[in-house]
């Protein structure tokens, strides 16, 4: 089974699950955004994908936060408006993504280092801002992004969208996301009559894009197969939903195959391999910058060779196995906040020739519940330092335990500040 999102877009647009955040409208920063968008247009309601490129031209690090992204918009006539952010409406989150495309997020945010660029991918399912009702009139529309980091407030590129005029079945669908919607300020696709006339006009293209949030209302798992998704693209599916959906495809023939080489059945782990390799390597080849970035990400991924599928199996059943160095986990730093908690910068040296797996669970955990925060199961040779983050009260004590080896941190002087340099390691 796949690991597909399970936030509904559908409860999204009804909530407006993020809360307003204040993003200057102009840059106060040094940090570029250029955006890419994939389509450059499309039916109301049904957004495209972004690859979004983030540049950091200075010696600092600059902290992005997630949820601070929002648009101002510019229509044909010169009137503009901005969508989110602005008081009545959440920003929009561009780090999610099911599939580990993006970076490794740190207290919320995404961290670009001095002189280094990061690249976000913001999926159709992320994009909710293409759902407000101002952005549901035909039209073009100038569109720029704001976001908010560390060093202030930054701004995109200019870039062109068009908002298809519906005709036929997709008209009449598109007359009720209109009607009565004032106040909603986005598409109610989970609203009763709407979801009415989609089943009334099923070969319509609101139909067969919104298919598969509205399976997940009724049954999460089996809307997020690999065969329920792949019966999604073969219906014809929007250009920013097909590209996400075969992403996800791609990435379910992996964990196919792994669960295949659990099972020591290497052929069918080869072939289900093969297939997802196929996908991704279409993809990698395709015109459109979110797709062929996204697959180049996912490709650069372990677990796509038989050798590795063969170590990950014998680590997993505890077979074939050379001597093996410890993982020693480590406290990078400690931060004291303003709020009475303190955060850990941790990072790992893995001393070996291979990639470890540890699941999170007895060989991968905290002393302290819950187990899982956000600390990585896939431990790369060599060292790595500030790999993730985890606050806390400052009167707790922080212990990350791998494979029985243990990092300490603590708000007291014990542990190295953060304006010390990294890569020193805690106590075991």
């Amino acid at each position: 089974m796949i690991a597909y999102a399970t936030t509904l877009l559908v409860s999204t647009i009804v909530t407006a699950a993020l809360p307003p955040q204040t993003v200057p409208a102009t840059a106060s920063t040094t940090l570029n955004m250029q955006v890419e968008v994939t389509p450059g247009h499309g039916l109301p309601g049904i957004p495209p994908a972004f690859k979004i490129t983030l540049d950091n031209p200075v010696q600092d690090p600059v902290k992005v936060y997630c949820a601070s992204f929002g648009f101002n918009v510019v229509r044909s006539d010169g009137s503009s408006f901005s969508v989110g952010c602005d008081g009545t409406a959440g920003c929009s989150n561009f780090c999610k993504s099911p599939l580990s495309l993006n970076p490794t997020l740190h207290d919320g945010a995404v961290v670009v280092a001095g002189g280094a660029k990061s690249v976000l991918y913001v999926d159709f399912e992320s994009n909710t801002q293409f759902l407000d009702t101002r952005l549901l009139l035909p039209g073009t529309y100038k569109i720029r992004i704001i976001g908010a980091a560390s060093a202030g407030g930054f701004v995109s590129n200019e870039f062109i969208y068009t908002v298809d005029d519906p005709q036929g079945d997709n008209r009449l669908v598109w007359n009720l996301l209109l009607d009565g919607n004032e106040q909603a300020r986005y598409i109610p696709f989970s609203r009763a009559d709407v979801q009415q006339a989609l089943a009334a006009h099923p070969g319509c293209d609101y139909s067969r894009a919104w298919a598969y949030y509205l399976d997940l209302l009724n049954d999460e798992k089996t809307a997020g197969s690999r065969e329920a998704l792949q019966r999604y693209v073969a219906s014809g599916v929007p250009e920013s939903l097909d590209m996400e959906f075969r992403l996800s495809i791609a990435a379910a023939y992996r964990s196919e195959a792994k669960d295949f080489a659990l099972q020591g059945k290497l052929t069918e782990a080869e072939n289900a391999l093969a297939t997802g390799l196929g996908i991704l390597q279409t993809l990698a080849a395709n015109k459109s910058s979110y797709a062929a970035g996204a697959a180049a990400v996912l490709l650069k991924q372990p677990l796509w060779t038989r050798q590795e599928l063969v170590k990950f199996a014998d680590q997993v059943h505890g077979v074939n196995q050379p001597p093996l160095k410890p993982i020693e986990p480590r406290v990078n730093c400690v931060r004291l906040n303003s709020d009475g908690t303190f955060t850990v910068v941790f990072g790992y040296v893995n001393p070996n020739k291979g990639v470890l797996y540890f699941a999170v669970g007895p060989k991968n955990t905290f002393e302290m519940a819950p187990a899982q925060r956000g600390q990585p199961t896939n431990f790369m040779l060599g060292e790595h330092n500030d790999v993730f983050r985890v606050t806390a009260p400052a009167g707790e004590k922080m212990v990350w335990i791998v494979d029985g080896h243990r990092a300490t941190a603590s708000a007291n002087e014990g542990s190295p500040r953060c304006d010390t340099p990294a890569g020193q390691s805690a106590g075991h």
